[in-house]
């Protein structure tokens, strides 16, 4: 998932849904993120449940 928000960052893709369905057509974006022509492309829920459960709590990203 970092990967994906690597080239997500990289090529100015903002939107998670729209960074999924690069990374499932983009051969080179699913090399990146080492997921093989087989590979399952996190949904893009995944991110939102991670953002929202696992770095709520976080002190990552407050400016303090």
């Amino acid at each position: 998932m970092i990967r994906m928000l690597i080239v997500g960052y990289c090529f100015g893709i903002r939107s998670e849904r729209r960074l999924c369905e690069e990374v499932h057509l983009n051969l080179a974006y699913r090399w990146f993120c080492r997921l093989g022509l087989e590979g399952d492309v996190p949904d893009h829920s995944t991110f939102s449940k991670n953002r929202h459960g696992r770095f709520r709590d976080s002190d990552l990203g407050c400016g303090q």
